[in-house]
């Protein structure tokens, strides 16, 4: 059984106890997940809170020598708390306290872990995100601007992390590429594929009306707690400044994660009903006071689809595929199908469109050619 470090538990009594005008003691701490940092659930006694989380740097790495020295998904996942609990953002665990020796505090949202039923999920996760991306439209400014008191850069876009800006340019322009080479292969028609891929880059680094603070990881039911009947988002490691749209996405297409115990990558997908899109356009149009135009919103939406599909290949193509679930081909095929079942039509993407058709309809009718019938 793990045990927290005496100093980490040390300091954290400390500042609590600091706070509560009373010594604070952890009487008990919980291992709750160990993946690019340890959490857990700490016990007390003495203050005015039964329990917090914990969220720390590896044990090797503490005490840091300041924020400076801690992962940039650490520092941002800081930063993220404190500028959402600045401006009273609903829905996000209250931060407790952080230091830069390399730990966080967090409200405990423990207690009632059970989600809401199918429809009143899709509903709740819809006005969830609208409400974060209503609440912190205009704030880019002063999100920017208290970024260095975590060790961070003012500048957003100096984003090291694996999925920050640059990890998921990176891996869009790796997905537009494999496609691009699987489509000539197949003699595919491909003018105006480039044009369309630098529509849909400007639609994402200029995202107007839709620029709002995303969560940009909401894959699994593990980034979500229920508390008094409301649904909190957690784990804000790849938080950013974004098009929003790209948000709502995530639970609609997924994304590959591995598992921590055996290496293994594998897509997961929520699955969630298209409607989704419905009730959080009805949701922001409401909190925002914006009354979008069909067209730019299909247009905005399209392009942050085929964003999504492609960043997805891309990342597929740098998973070796003796650590994958599944072939290449079938992730591949599941990729592509999500994507045309969720593309609206703006007729601005006519070619990737007729691409991602092709591909899958192609890539899926050979994988189930019997193997003495098969091409070598």
């Amino acid at each position: 059984m793990e045990q927290l470090n005496p100093q980490i538990q040390s300091a954290i009594e400390v500042q609590l106890s600091a706070a509560a005008g009373t010594r604070v003691t952890v009487m008990e701490a919980t291992l709750l997940a160990h993946r690019l940092a340890p959490v857990w659930r700490l016990a007390l006694e003495g203050g005015p809170m039964p329990s917090v989380i914990l969220k720390h740097v590896p044990e090797d790495q503490f005490p840091l020598s300041g924020w400076e020295a801690a992962t940039p998904e650490f520092r941002e996942e800081v930063h993220a708390y404190r500028f959402l609990n600045g401006l009273g953002v609903p829905g996000v665990a209250r931060c407790i306290g952080c230091d830069a020796s390399g730990w966080l505090l967090l409200q405990d949202l423990g207690g009632d872990r059970e989600l809401p039923a199918a429809q009143a999920l899709v509903e709740a996760v819809a006005n969830r995100l609208a409400t974060l991306h209503a609440c912190t439209r205009g704030h880019k400014e002063a999100y920017c601007a208290a970024r260095p008191a975590s060790g961070l850069p003012v500048d957003a876009m100096e984003d090291l992390r694996q999925y920050g800006h640059a990890g998921n340019y990176a891996l869009f322009i790796a997905g537009a590429h494999e496609l691009l080479a699987i489509a000539q292969e197949l003699g595919d028609d491909l003018q105006g594929y480039d044009a369309e891929v630098n529509a849909i880059r400007s639609e994402i680094l200029a995202p107007g009306e839709f620029l709002s603070f995303i969560h940009d990881d909401l894959a699994s039911g593990r980034q979500t707690a229920v508390l008094e009947d409301e649904l909190y988002l957690l784990d804000f490691e790849n938080a950013k400044f974004g098009h929003c749209l790209l948000d709502v996405l995530r639970p609609l297409m997924g994304k590959f994660e591995i598992r921590t115990a055996t290496g293994q990558y594998f897509l997961n997908n929520p699955s969630f009903p298209q409607h989704l899109l419905l009730y959080y356009r009805n949701a922001w149009q409401a909190l925002t006071g914006e009354r979008v135009p069909d067209v730019r919103w299909h247009q905005a939406l399209e392009a942050c689809i085929l964003y999504s599909c492609l960043g997805q290949v891309g990342k597929l193509v740098c998973i070796p595929p003796t650590q994958l679930k599944g072939s290449v081909e079938s992730n591949l095929v599941a990729v592509l199908q999500q994507a045309m079942a969720l593309l609206p039509y703006s007729g601005q993407f006519p070619t990737l469109r007729a691409v991602i058709s092709k591909v899958s309809h192609s890539v899926g009718q050979a994988m189930f050619v019997p193997p003495m019938f098969q091409f070598n």
